[in-house]
Formats: structure tokens, sequence, C-alpha cells
């Protein structure tokens, strides 16, 4: 029997038939408990929290409200349980052997070696009573031979070359000499001793 039929022989008989109620399909219910849903949420993000339990973001907020559990502002992970004060990053390498590689390298050089910030590598620096260099220069003239910087220069000995020997920059270096009135070479790799100019194969 259609449902037509059967409205047709209840109108025939008198009755008065009720107004229909549309259902929709049944809510979703959260799959963990309520307890469980607030621990999961006090560390992470709604979005994080829809992700992990296989919903979207509006279902999960549901989920919450039906749990009575009040949404962050800004919906970000809720605040460290408790067990004291956030611990300072610490320099992975000792003090001296910070301070070594300082003298040769930048701070940024540096910070990179040690996945740390430049603010970071400065704080580790200052605490080791290292005086930073002026727009993270290398280093000083500290523990450079100046005598043998000019004599190595004046023998022919490229700035590059002694960048590397003595582990600063070469513009820090050119300044060096200059300050110290030694007479720098032009741009260009020095002429070999006794070179006399002459052209292979051409007779004086």
């Amino acid at each position: 029997m259609s449902p037509s039929t059967a409205k047709r022989w209840l109108k025939e008989a008198g009755i008065e038939q009720r107004a229909e109620v549309k259902r929709g399909p049944e809510p979703m219910q959260c799959p963990i408990s309520a307890d469980e849903l607030g621990r999961r949420y006090a560390a992470t993000t709604v979005r994080e929290l829809a992700e992990s339990l296989g919903v979207s973001p509006s279902m999960a907020k549901r989920w919450l409200k039906e749990a009575g559990i009040d949404k962050r502002p800004g919906g970000g992970p809720g605040p460290r349980k408790s067990g004291g004060p956030r611990r300072r990053k610490q320099c992975p390498i000792s003090a001296e052997e910070l301070r070594r590689r300082y003298a040769v390298q930048s701070i940024k050089t540096l910070a990179t070696s040690l996945g740390a910030s430049r603010r970071k590598v400065r704080e580790w620096l200052a605490e080791g009573a290292v005086v930073v260099a002026p727009r993270g220069r290398v280093g000083g003239k500290e523990g450079i031979d100046m005598a043998s910087l000019i004599a190595r220069y004046e023998g022919g000995e490229g700035l590059v070359s002694l960048s590397r020997a003595f582990g600063r920059d070469a513009g820090t270096l050119g300044r060096w000499l200059r300050d110290a009135g030694v007479k720098m070479r032009g741009r260009g790799r020095p002429k070999a001793a006794g070179r006399t100019g002459i052209r292979p194969g051409v007779m004086e």
C-alpha cells in the first residue's frame, strides 16, 4: 500500500493527519570522552584537533561546546603545563670553543652551525665575556702577528690567501695593512718573482 492510499483512507475516516516532522541524519558523536577531548585541546589547536579526529574544525568546535570546554581566543595551544619557568636554550659548545670559533667566523655563520638565532649567539658570547665586533665583523687584531702579515703581503701573497691563513676577511686585512702604511697592490694576481714580461718565443 502506498502512502498516498493510507492518507486517503485516513481522510475518508475523518482522522486529522499530523504534520510530518522531517528527521535529518543523526548528529555525529565525538569518538573520545569529554576528558580526553579537553586533554588533547589543551595541547593543540582546534584545526589540529579536528585533523586528529578526522572531522572538520566546525565539528570539533561543536564537540568542545557540547563538552562544556571553552574555546581559547585565537585558537592557539593552551598554556604550558605547570613545571617551572621555561628553560633557556643552552649553548651546545663550551665557552672556550665558542670564543675560538668566533675568532674566525661571523655571527651569522655561528648561528647557522649552532642552530640558533644571531641574537642568541650574541647572548652566549656576552655570557662568555667575549666582546662582539661591530656590525658582525669577525674578531679584531688580537692574536694577529702584524709583522708576519706585512711581510707575507709584501712578499707577494694575496689578501684572499692571507684571509684564510689569519682567519680574518680580506677587506679587514687590507684596511689593517693600509693603516700600517703598506703600499697596496692593485687588483689581480701578483707578479711572480723574476718575471721579465717577455712573451715566450720572442727573442730579445
